[in-house]
């Protein structure tokens, strides 16, 4: 039968471990905490006369994970199809194993890349996510996905294309600013 003095310091125990558990989760997403929420914004890119944006970063399942959703409308240069439409959906997590942050982002056209957060190259300011698994995409290529925060309300994105045996290309830039701030 416990002692007292062994309920205690279970409790004890058990307060700590919670709390540790709760700042651990804090440390995990300070990188990214400030994304969180919804925004807008246009951008230009290759073939891309103009984009209006709107993007959501919103906490889920028990704050584990931070789930993404993207909705692009393009204006293009592409006679053939002058607006395109554009869907991703994604999630963060945070991959104890590598110790970094990971984007798993699913296409409406049916492609999927797996990016991890590159830390030697990201800073406070600028999140580089480099391709580590990228299925059914249109091009053999290296993605990079590159997120700066210029303000507490505002970031821009760029999507940036590496060819094999080429340097990275600048496909798409966005400029956001976060809503009901």
């Amino acid at each position: 039968m416990p002692t007292k003095n062994s309920t205690i310091i279970l409790l004890i125990y058990l307060s700590i471990l919670t709390n540790t558990i709760s700042k651990a989760q804090e440390f995990r997403w300070e990188k990214v905490n400030f994304l969180i929420g919804d925004w807008v914004g246009n951008g230009v890119g290759i073939g891309i006369k103009s984009s209006e944006i709107s993007a959501s970063y919103n906490y889920c399942l028990n704050d584990h994970f931070i789930e993404i959703t993207n909705h692009f409308e393009r204006k293009t240069s592409n006679k053939k199809q002058l607006t395109e439409i554009r869907d991703d959906w994604g999630m963060l997590s945070y991959n104890n194993n590598i110790g970094t942050i990971v984007y798993r982002q699913f296409n409406a056209d049916g492609s999927f890349v797996q990016y991890h957060l590159n830390d030697s190259l990201s800073t406070i300011d600028n999140l580089i996510f480099e391709s580590e698994i990228v299925e059914n995409y249109k091009v053999n290529a290296q993605l990079r996905f590159t997120i700066r925060k210029v303000s507490e309300i505002e970031i821009t994105t760029y999507f940036d294309i590496m060819l094999p045996g080429k340097p990275y290309v600048c496909y798409e830039q966005n400029k956001l600013i976060k809503q009901d701030y």
